[in-house]
């Protein structure tokens, strides 16, 4: 084993028990492992959880803090604000940022992430050259995911369709889309799928990120997930618009999701505020 954890306490209550890891996974849990570890650690008595996932980053925005233009209080104006201030950005700046905000996360306990990384006319592909790298140089403590996100629009934005299609190549790991902030929602959410399918990728969405129920597009996506063959490959996160459906039109909806395998990631910390 490459590791043994002595003496340690589950969540469960049950300890103190021993944890053996091998390549990265727990092989055995007992009180007692004969075996000696590679490396070992004694836990006396704390508690041994599993690492946390932080499954909806965005590394290249994080941490602007006062650099951040004003105007965001809406998703509208968070968007607007977001395009001004990466007209600065650099290779350098991204890289710092995104260094500590991973740093931070790493502190808490978290072991994966999911990032979406920004490509468009506006930015380029600096977004990808700058975090793409972060993968090897902290994979000692998360393993990082990188999602190939078009927030522009793909067809509102010329030119950010070769651009998705060059950062997949560079090592993206999921094709990202925002059908409610391009001209054509369902063209969008066409070819992101044709490119998950070209690229053999998941499909990890920003979805109706509004307050009223209007143009739902979750369940098309359902549907797309299903004629595709892509059940159990697709994210849809913020989806707030499920909140104003009456539980009568929620219910055969949910239903739908669920036969799709669709992953349902709510964000509250940003949809409380846009």
């Amino acid at each position: 084993m490459n590791l043994v954890i002595r003496s340690a306490r589950l969540p469960s209550g049950v300890g103190p028990v021993d944890v053996g890891i091998a390549d990265g996974r727990i092989t055995r849990i007992a009180p007692c492992i004969a075996e000696r570890g590679a490396h070992e650690i004694l836990a006396a008595g704390r508690l041994v959880i599993p690492g946390l996932v932080e499954s909806h980053f965005h590394l290249d925005k994080a941490l602007l803090g006062a650099g951040a233009p004003s105007g965001a209080a809406t998703v509208e104006g968070a968007i607007r604000a977001t395009a001004e201030a990466k007209r600065a950005f650099t290779l350098e700046d991204i890289q710092r940022r995104a260094r500590r905000a991973l740093e931070m996360a790493i502190r808490r306990g978290t072991t994966v992430m999911r990032t979406h990384v920004e490509v468009d006319p506006i930015v380029g592909l600096r977004g990808m050259e700058a975090i793409v790298p972060l993968k090897r140089e902290y994979a000692w403590a998360i393993d990082l995911q990188v999602c190939v996100f078009p927030q522009e629009g793909i067809f509102k934005a010329p030119g950010t369709e070769p651009l998705m299609r060059a950062a997949l190549k560079m090592g993206g790991e999921a094709v990202g889309g925002v059908p409610y902030n391009d001209i054509n929602g369902r063209a969008h959410l066409g070819l992101v799928f044709d490119l998950a399918r070209e690229f053999d990728r998941d499909v990890d969405l920003h979805l109706d990120f509004f307050d009223e129920p209007g143009d739902l597009l979750i369940g098309e996506v359902a549907d797309l997930a299903i004629a595709r063959g892509w059940q159990g490959r697709v994210c849809a996160g913020h989806v707030s618009a499920l909140g104003a459906l009456e539980p009568s039109a929620l219910a055969p909806l949910a239903g739908r999701v669920r036969d799709a395998g669709i992953s349902i990631l709510v964000l509250p910390a940003t949809d409380l505020y846009l």
